[in-house]
C-alpha cells in the first residue's frame, strides 16, 4: 500500500523515529503515532507550517530520554503543542501519567476559577481544592503551579507571621501587659488585616493569570 502522506511529513517522521532511538518502545511509538496523528489529513504547505511548531525532531528524542529517565509523563514540549490525540497518546506511555494528563479547555477554566473565588463559596477549603486541581492537570508548567501555590499561601501567611511576631514582640516589650498589639502596615491596615486582605485578593489575581496561562496553551 503507497504512503500518500506529504513528502515532508515522511522525512519528519523518519528523523523523529531515528532521533528516538534509546527511548523506550511503547513511549517511542506512542509519541511517533501521536505526531503521526496530528499531522494527518495535512497537505504539504500546511504540514510543513505544523511541523515547524513541533521542533526539531533531537529536541523532542532529548526530553523523552529524560522523561523516562525519571519516570514522569512524557510530555515534551513540541509534543505539548500538538492536538490533543497526539497528547494523549504520549501521555499514556509512561505508568505515571495521571487521568489528567491532558487537560481540556473546560477544565482549565473550572480549574482556575476554583482558585480565584472557590474561598469565597466555601472558606479557605475552595482554595485548597482549586491549588489541588491545578496540580493535578498538566495544563501548567511547574513553575506557574509553584508560583500561584506561594502567592496564594504563602504571601498571606508570610504577613500574617510577621503581624503576629510584630505582636509579640512589642508585647513583650511593653511588659506583657495583655495588650497584643498589631504594626501598621502601608495604608493604614493592620498587620492581620492586610494578611487577610491579600488571602482574599491574591487568589483571584492568580487565578486570572492560570486562566490566562492554561488558555494560551489550549
Amino acid at each position: 500500500m503507497n504512503d500518500t502522506r506529504p513528502q515532508v511529513v515522511r522525512g519528519y517522521l523518519r528523523e523523529l523515529d531515528a532521533a528516538l532511538e534509546g527511548v523506550p518502545d511503547p513511549m517511542r511509538r506512542d509519541i511517533l503515532d501521536g505526531i503521526a496523528a496530528d499531522l494527518a489529513g495535512l497537505d504539504a504547505p500546511a504540514a510543513a507550517t505544523r511541523i515547524e511548531q513541533l521542533g526539531d525532531p533531537s529536541a523532542i528524542a532529548a526530553e523523552a530520554r529524560t522523561d523516562a529517565s525519571d519516570g514522569s509523563t512524557p510530555r515534551p514540549a513540541a509534543v505539548a503543542a500538538a492536538s490533543p490525540a497526539a497528547s494523549a497518546a504520549v501521555a499514556a506511555a509512561s505508568p505515571a501519567a495521571s487521568v489528567s494528563a491532558v487537560s481540556p479547555r473546560w477544565y482549565v477554566v473550572v480549574t482556575s476559577l476554583t482558585v480565584a473565588f472557590g474561598g469565597f463559596v466555601v472558606p479557605i477549603a475552595g482554595w485548597v481544592v482549586g491549588i489541588v486541581l491545578m496540580w493535578l492537570s498538566n495544563a501548567w508548567q511547574r513553575w506557574e503551579k509553584w508560583t500561584a501555590t506561594l502567592v496564594v499561601v504563602g504571601v498571606p501567611a508570610a504577613v500574617l507571621l510577621i503581624a503576629w511576631l510584630s505582636a509579640v514582640t512589642t508585647r513583650v516589650g511593653a511588659g506583657d501587659t495583655g495588650e497584643v498589639a498589631s504594626p501598621i502596615m502601608p495604608f493604614g491596615f493592620s498587620g492581620w488585616h492586610s494578611g487577610i486582605l491579600l488571602g482574599m485578593l491574591l487568589p483571584v489575581v492568580v487565578g486570572i493569570w492560570l486562566l490566562w496561562r492554561g488558555l494560551r496553551r489550549g
